[in-house]
């Protein structure tokens, strides 16, 4: 089979393309996202169909085109097919149509499935997804189809007759099987299955007779066993209505003893109760608010006596009223800003004072300098004039570098004379300055004493120091006179709470008792008070409860006809006994003991007519015997019939064992060969297992053969790509040659696995049709250097002028 030409109206994000490609080796370039995996799955679904529902609704078209796709392919035998899908409603909806345009569909149904695909390429769909079609990351076989990939491998074997007639044995064994014996889950053609119930149902019945037989004695054991049972339950009952009786008695008596003992129990208590007389209008439950009143009382008198100490003791003496009278006469009562003013004046006063002694002090010291410093500058000019005269000298006499040295000397002294002289004038400066802000530091001095002592003298105060310590001291007898009026105030508001109190208690106290003079003795009554209301209140509960137990021992019943049964009991002779139980438990037995007379001599009737049923009917046991036999007969015919059939599928199956071996072997040698052209002869044997086509390879290191999954990732891949390659080489052998759809399964491989690869594809697309579908644009051009045809998956192009569209591919 050769795909020539593929046109999707909607199928994924593909809509309205045409793609046609070559009968040898195309190549598919496109980046991410592009479609290429969509491109895949439109020819599998195309050949196939598209699967299951959450298939189809995965692959429906994004753009809401016409989900539907048709597929042109040529057959080996030269015919050509076209396939229309519809996959919108019905994913079975498929037509196909020959080169002369007749619909061929019924022809190529499986099971009432049209299936191109699985008709002309002669195996089903995940055999191709394991052989021809790989996609990215997904080179493995799966093990899980092994048996119909091993089958269709079988068929390719010798075009495939041999297997054909072993599966036609196998199903017309099947088929035999199904028709004279029946299968295990077979409900209306088992013929073994129904003789075995026969059987089973006679050998049911020919024992039920027997034990039918064997149970006659049994029943006449059973029947006397019942009777004498009926007359032991007669004789205990009549037991049972004596002690019954007696029990009775018995328990009449307890109940009137009971009665009489309540009574005396109420009479005591009454006596008692009326010795309480005294508090029955006494109101129970209210001590609990008495004394909480007295301990309110207890605790504002408290708080008041502690209090009035407190008061007493920061209570203002007349010596302290007259030193407070005194400090504020003094100076006591001058106001905070008037103090603050004072305070100024006298730091003022202080800090003139420290500016004029600094100024005298740096006057006399400027003056000392101005002194030492007239003397040098004497001793400069006077050195100056000598050596002056000197370098005149010595120029008269023309020793004119002696006159020179002299000279610069005479400039050198008369500098430092003027340098002096300067620093006397400005000493000068200095002292004139010093001495005017010495004399402004004194007069501020004097008017800052002067306000000062304008303070001060009117008070009789020596100093501003004095004046402080007696406003502090007047501050403090001031805070103290308002601490002593606060806390006698606080006493005699303590005083007033407890008076209140005390009222309160006394009101509520006096209400239960007459005064005593005492509060705590007035408590102490009340408690009393309520303890023997509380006494009282106990025997009214006790009588409640005696009244209680009264009701209880006589129920519904009157203690003169209790009386009136004991006597009527006690004359008929019957003794209370010491029985033990109780009455209810007496009737319940004797209740039960009658049910189980009753059910005695229904059970005794019931044994009598069956007894003399079965005496009359008994079965043919010698005719079900013999039906057993014929029957057993039949279904060891039957049995030997599925042995031989058994042995004859072992027989087919060793022989298709021995082919599948003989295509494994096969598979093995095309997949060594492939494999060393791929691994550059690292890797020389590889060896695949035909029950479950797992790979497994040499290490030439160690000589060991391991699963290829052990190896490295490319190298896994290079291994199970080589095995699809040898399968669909089978393939062509024996069935019809399969194209392989490679959706870019070498995106891992590195570019020296990728080269030596590309010869291989090469030489397979001679043989048959290689579809290469890659993001690689190095391996795309390559591709199609080697020959192939190149398609560019890009956008789709705009609509042409008749309303066609471009398929959005341009060949290279």
């Amino acid at each position: 089979m050769k795909l020539r030409e593929l046109e999707i109206h909607g199928f994924g994000k593909l809509c309205e393309r045409r793609l046609s490609f070559d009968p040898n080796f195309t190549v598919v370039y496109g980046a991410n996202e592009a479609g290429k995996s969509t491109l895949t799955r439109a020819i599998v679904a195309s050949l196939f169909g598209v699967g299951r529902k959450e298939q189809r609704e995965t692959n429906r078209p994004w753009a809401g085109a016409r989900y539907a796709t048709t597929l042109r392919y040529e057959l080996d035998d030269g015919r050509s097919f076209e396939v229309q899908r519809d996959f919108e409603n019905d994913p079975k909806s498929v037509c196909v149509y020959d080169e002369n345009g007749r619909d061929v569909s019924s022809e190529l149904a499986i099971e009432k499935t049209v299936c191109p695909g699985q008709t002309h390429l002669g195996f089903p769909v995940e055999v191709f997804l394991n052989a021809a079609c790989i996609t990215q990351g997904a080179a493995h076989i799966d093990g899980a189809r092994a048996e119909r990939i091993s089958t269709a491998l079988a068929r390719a074997l010798d075009g495939g007759p041999r297997e054909d007639a072993a599966l036609g044995a196998m199903r017309r064994l099947e088929e035999a099987l199904a028709s004279h014996v029946g299968t295990k889950r077979a409900t209306i053609n088992a013929p073994l299955k129904r003789l075995n119930e026969e059987v089973e149902a006679a050998e049911k019945q020919a024992a039920e007779v027997r034990a039918r037989i064997r149970g006659l004695d049994d029943l006449r054991a059973k029947l006397e066993a019942e009777m004498r049972r009926r007359a032991e339950l007669e004789t205990a009952l009549a037991e049972h209505d004596r002690k019954a009786r007696s029990l009775r008695a018995q328990s009449l008596r307890s109940r009137l003893d009971a009665l009489h003992e309540i009574r005396e129990d109420t009479a005591a208590l009454h006596a008692q109760y009326a010795e309480y007389e005294d508090v029955a209008d006494f109101p129970s439950g209210r001590i609990a608010e008495v004394e909480d009143l007295f301990r309110t009382w207890e605790t504002a008198e408290a708080l008041a006596l502690s209090a009035m100490q407190i008061a007493d003791d920061s209570r203002m003496t007349p010596a302290l009223e007259g030193e407070l009278s005194e400090r504020m006469r003094d100076g006591g009562a001058l106001s905070d800003a008037a103090f603050a003013a004072l305070q100024a004046a006298g730091a003022e006063a202080t800090d003139a004072r420290i500016k004029a002694t600094f100024a005298a002090s740096h006057v006399q010291g400027s003056r000392r300098s101005i002194e030492g410093g007239n003397e040098l500058f004497g001793a400069w000019f006077a050195a100056g004039g000598i050596v002056a005269v000197l370098a005149l000298l010595l120029g008269i006499f023309h020793q004119w570098l002696p006159a020179l040295l002299s000279a610069g000397l005479s400039v050198a002294f008369f500098f430092l004379a003027w340098k002096r002289w300067n620093r006397r004038h400005e000493s000068l400066g200095v002292i004139a300055k010093m001495q005017q802000a010495a004399d402004a530091a004194t007069a501020i001095e004097r008017a800052a004493a002067a306000r000062v002592a304008a303070f001060l003298e009117p008070l009789g105060v020596p100093s501003i120091e004095e004046l402080f310590r007696r406003r502090e001291r007047a501050r403090e007898l001031t805070e103290r006179k308002a601490t002593a009026k606060r806390n006698a105030e606080r006493a005699a508001n303590a005083r007033a709470a407890a008076q209140v109190a005390a009222r309160a208690f006394d009101q509520r106290a006096h209400q239960f008792v007459p005064r005593s003079g005492s509060r705590a003795q007035d408590l102490e009554a009340v408690r009393l008070r309520d303890s023997r209301r509380s006494a009282r209140d106990g025997i009214e509960l006790r009588l409640s409860m005696l009244e209680v137990r009264r009701n209880d021992v006589l129920a519904d019943d009157d203690e003169f006809g209790l009386q009136s049964e004991l006597d009527e009991l006690l004359a008929s002779g019957v003794q209370p006994s010491g029985i033990t139980g109780s009455q209810r438990v007496f009737e319940a037995e004797r209740a039960a003991m009658q049910r189980s007379g009753g059910d005695s001599r229904t059970a005794v009737a019931a044994l009598e007519a069956e007894l003399r049923t079965a005496e009359g009917q008994f079965a043919d046991l010698a005719g079900l015997d013999e039906r057993v036999l014929m029957l057993s007969k039949r279904v060891a015919a039957l049995e030997a019939f599925e042995r031989a059939v058994a042995m004859a599928r072992q027989k087919i199956e060793e022989r298709t064992r021995e082919a599948h071996q003989k295509f494994a072997r096969r598979l093995t040698d095309y997949a060594s060969r492939t494999f060393d052209d791929v691994t550059s002869g690292r890797y020389l044997d590889v060896r695949v297992d035909p029950t479950t086509l797992a790979v497994r390879v040499r290490v030439p290191e160690t000589g060991a053969i391991v699963d290829v999954d052990r190896l490295s990732g490319g190298t896994a891949e290079q291994a199970y790509f080589v095995v699809r390659l040898a399968m669909v080489r089978m393939f062509a052998e024996g069935l019809e040659t399969t194209p392989v759809i490679l959706d870019d399964p070498f995106v891992h491989w590195d570019d020296q696995r990728i080269g030596r690869t590309l010869p291989i594809l090469k030489s397979a697309a001679r043989k048959g049709q290689i579809i290469l579908l890659t993001l690689s644009e190095n391996l795309a051009s390559a591709a199609a250097a080697a020959g192939a045809r190149r398609i560019d998956l890009g956008e789709p192009a705009r609509p042409s002028r008749n309303g066609s569209q471009h398929a959005g591919l341009r060949a290279v």
